[in-house]
């Protein structure tokens, strides 16, 4: 016998597709409306997502931080709107197929053979369809979530690069590296939740609802009435468990703090012999970290244990109410429809349970992207002016007019820095440490701005000047130059990126550097070790003026640059220093403790407290028995000897 669409489908599936039928042409305004409102709340979170951070309350910051990673998914739009697409598809056809469980179970009572060998066909088709946009789901969520995550990471890590010295001296090294590693990766755990069982689950629920109400719409009513009771363990325990996650996250940051410290300064610990005091230290950062850990492993289980026990009586209710319903004939409903829309209340439990995992995960990694915006929110202090310039070739000089600066208000560290530097010259900076030396540097290279006053080049602020391009110019060696894990010619290369293996030999030779290189086994693909340890102190410095004379530039700024070195080190690496400063009309700024390598200079500043105290050459400051004859004195035991040996 030939089978009809309605018998094969059932009388309720086909009444709903005889309505779909005739009221489609109604559901193109109920479809226009639908979006009207998905654009007014795009537009609604948009402007929460733009606000301020600050004064928001908690629940806007929320929504704020949700929308901002939604923001991150539609930079991948394409992925996004087929990850909807597919989810809504294998929402629809999973669930969908409890509307032909009615006409399953009428067949096998009549026993219809043709009937079930038709729908056993229906099954065939729908089913591989199934799995095939479970993998959709699966696949386009994975790939979405991995891009967000590494653009995230990207781009924090790219603003922070951005951020002045001060960010960098005012928190923790540890804090920063877990903002930008345990965070970012609990940050994944968000994805998960917001581009996975927060999408997906809402479209099972509401697919669900659909064929309930295809069952019957009375019994389906009532269950709408029950879907509240649900919201109580997602929002209110919702919010203790990110309150606790953000408690833990700051431990954490202080457990990689710990253990940042302890590594960096290994030799010390060795040397002390702290190791028992260290770990002691680490096993109660640790036991903080659990404590306030467990508190959101307690809340995510109370979270747990009330949605099952919610699910339960939701269940035992609609079955004590079925079978009254079924022993009074009320809402017309018959035993072979009331089983489904049991199995339908049972399915529930699914997603509902899925969608509060799904929230409660995204509450605990909202705290740790808030951590992770927070750095991202951070202003640069140093920012290039709209109509800022690249810095032309120095003709004239470098002029410090009435410059001071602090780090923090009342506590300058210059006041009233006004010289002029020549093109060419050599000029060094002495004094105590504390006086304000190495700042004067920093200011040079705009790490920081002045606090009043200005730094010009022939004229010119330094704040017209696009800062590349004036770093571009600008070379530093300080007493502890950093080397990176890679070879010898890579950090050498470093001063100029895409020098040749000829030329950066030849910086090497300039430096005093080459020979060393070349009897190691490598030779220039030597690995330098974490922070150059493979190296000598003297040969790291070597390395490092080489890196220097590679970038040619037209400031060389040495900030204490042999001040660590045995004398056979200090002598090679002054002759490499002197060459370089000679060379080409270079203007060199030299700070320096040892006052033997700065007889020479061109002008020596004797700085005091932030205050140039004295000015002029080494011959010129010593007839003049101020502070800087003192200096030599102290160091060479009388004025004569140095001028003598000057």
């Amino acid at each position: 016998m030939k089978l009809g669409p309605q018998q094969l489908l059932g009388d309720r599936a086909w009444q709903l597709a005889q309505f779909a039928e005739r009221g489609w042409p109604y559901l193109v305004p109920v479809f226009l409306g639908a979006l009207a409102l998905g654009v007014a709340a795009v537009w609604w979170a948009d402007r929460q997502a733009s606000l301020p951070r600050t004064g928001l309350t908690p629940r806007r910051r929320q929504v704020a931080m949700a929308f901002r990673l939604l923001e991150y998914a539609w930079r991948f739009r394409w992925y996004f709107l087929a990850l909807i697409t597919c989810m809504w598809t294998f929402a629809a056809l999973f669930n969908g197929q409890i509307v032909f469980l009615p006409s399953l179970l009428e067949s096998f009572e009549k026993e219809d053979w043709g009937r079930l060998k038709s729908i056993g066909l229906l099954a065939a088709i729908v089913l591989p369809l199934v799995a095939v946009f479970d993998y959709g789901v699966n696949l386009l969520e994975g790939a979405l979530k991995v891009r967000v995550l590494s653009t995230l990471r990207n781009e924090a890590i790219a603003h922070m690069l951005k951020l002045s010295l001060r960010v960098f001296g005012e928190r923790r090294a540890g804090d920063l590296l877990s903002r930008l590693t345990n965070d970012v990766q609990v940050s994944q755990n968000a994805l998960n939740a917001l581009y996975g069982d927060l999408i997906l689950q809402p479209f099972m629920i509401l697919a669900l609802l659909v064929v309930a109400f295809v069952l019957n719409w009375q019994l389906t009513v009532g269950l709408l009435f029950g879907l509240p009771l649900f919201a109580f363990p997602i929002l209110y325990l919702g919010k203790k468990i990110k309150k606790s996650q953000k408690r833990t996250l700051g431990s954490l940051g202080e457990l990689t703090e710990q253990m940042h410290q302890m590594f960096s300064g290994i030799r010390t610990v060795k040397a002390f012999r702290m190791e028992a005091a260290e770990m002691r230290e680490m096993e109660r950062v640790t036991g903080s970290w659990i404590g306030k850990y467990m508190r959101v492993v307690r809340a995510r289980a109370l979270s747990s244990s009330v949605q099952e026990l919610l699910q339960g009586l939701a269940i035992g209710v609609v079955l004590l109410l079925g079978v009254y319903i079924l022993s009074q004939h009320l809402f017309n409903i018959s035993k072979k429809e009331f089983i489904p829309f049991l199995l339908i209340c049972v399915a529930f439990n699914r997603p509902v349970k899925l969608l509060t995992k799904g929230f409660n995960a995204l509450q605990e990694s909202l705290a740790a992207c808030e951590r992770v915006f927070e750095l991202m929110e951070i202003p640069p202090e140093i920012s290039d002016a709209p109509d800022a310039v690249d810095v032309p070739p120095i003709r004239e000089s470098i002029r410090f007019r009435d410059v001071s600066f602090a780090y923090r208000e009342a506590e300058p560290v210059l006041r009233g820095i006004d010289v002029e530097i020549r093109r060419g010259q050599v000029v060094a900076l002495v004094g105590a440490s504390g006086s304000g030396k190495s700042t004067l540097l920093d200011l040079v290279c705009r790490f920081y701005d002045p606090t009043s006053g200005r730094i010009e080049i022939d004229g010119t602020d330094l704040r017209r000047f696009r800062r590349d391009s004036l770093l571009s110019r600008i070379a530093v060696v300080s007493q502890e130059n950093f080397l990176f894990h890679d070879s010898l010619a890579e950090n050498i290369r470093y001063g100029r990126p895409g020098a040749t293996d000829a030329e950066v030999e030849a910086a090497a030779r300039s430096a005093n550097v080459h020979d060393v290189i070349a009897r190691l086994p490598k030779g220039y693909a030597t690995e330098a070790g974490e922070r150059g340890v493979m190296l000598s102190g003297g040969e790291r410095q070597r390395v490092a003026i080489a890196r220097a004379i590679l970038r040619d530039p037209a400031i060389l700024l040495l900030d204490e640059a042999t001040s660590a070195l045995d004398s056979t080190n200090e002598r090679l690496v002054q002759d490499a220093l002197n060459r370089m400063m000679r060379q080409g009309g270079r203007t060199t700024l030299v700070v320096a403790h040892r006052l033997s390598t700065i007889q020479g200079a061109d002008l020596i500043l004797v700085l005091d407290r932030g205050q140039i105290l004295e000015s002029g050459t080494h011959a010129d400051l010593l007839a003049r028995a101020g502070m800087y004859a003192r200096m030599i004195q102290a160091q060479f035991g009388e004025p004569t000897a140095a001028v003598t040996a000057g």
